[in-house]
């Protein structure tokens, strides 16, 4: 980015210049319009046709993030007469420029949610096994986001969590395949690996369940560190996380 590099040179040191140059309102307004899932930024994969649609009644999201510089292709995929590409953030910056925008956006001006100490205490927590603690914060970060934003349906509300763990510093796996489904959310610690599922107006235990039956710690277990299985449930009724529960293998 010209204008990252010019104050780079300017002021002499390293820094967050990005959205100094305009934030993407429009960008943000659209995707949280479109419901798209924050989680699947990075990784989309796009067809050739895919970066030519310009019907402005109809714009597609992914291709309008790498068009605005938001996404840059990372890897080119070839099979046979098709040919795809797979997108990513250029760098740091934008992937955390984009995240503080789109929590604004998602979650509305929720300003603990953007704070260092706020963030470090939900790596902490995690970090330390404190599951507890963790979805308490992050249950009271919920209880502010205005109601008339609040979109019920799993994917907005896995959309906040993909956002909650990036802001601590966790790099959650959303959506794995496995040989059996598609787990919602892996997180791989140094000492330890949570599994979650996420379910809408449903018990914590049956998304344990469901960890269980498809099988979904086998891909985790040469790892040899403790697997946490933790089912999470959002209320519809509440707009918030409705329970969660704990499980160690």
């Amino acid at each position: 980015n010209p204008f990252s590099v010019l104050n780079l040179f300017h002021h002499k040191k390293f820094d967050n210049y990005w959205f100094q140059s305009g934030t993407p309102t429009f960008l943000v307004e659209l995707m949280r319009e479109k419901n798209f899932d924050v989680s699947k930024v990075a990784g989309l994969e796009l067809s050739d046709d895919d970066f030519s649609r310009f019907d402005v009644e109809k714009i597609y999201v992914p291709a309008l993030l790498f068009q605005t510089g938001y996404l840059t292709i990372e890897d080119e995929i070839v099979e046979g007469n098709d040919r795809y590409y797979r997108l990513g953030y250029p760098n740091y910056e934008v992937q955390k420029s984009l995240l503080s925008e789109l929590v604004v956006g998602y979650a509305g001006d929720r300003d603990e949610m953007r704070e260092a100490g706020w963030q470090r205490e939900l790596r902490r927590s995690l970090r330390q096994g404190d599951v507890d603690g963790f979805f308490e914060m992050v249950k009271v970060a919920f209880a502010g986001i205005p109601y008339e934003i609040v979109i019920n349906r799993e994917d907005y509300y896995n959309s906040l969590m993909y956002m909650c763990l990036k802001l601590a510093g966790l790099e959650g796996a959303f959506e794995v395949m496995t040989n059996r489904g598609r787990l919602d959310c892996a997180l791989e610690l140094k000492d330890r690996v949570y599994i979650f599922e996420f379910k809408i107006d449903e018990e914590p235990e049956k998304c344990i369940e469901q960890i269980r039956q498809r099988g979904y710690p086998e891909k985790y277990r040469d790892r040899g560190k403790p697997i946490d299985l933790v089912g999470v449930t959002y209320s519809s009724e509440e707009k918030n996380i409705g329970g969660w529960k704990v499980e160690r293998m």
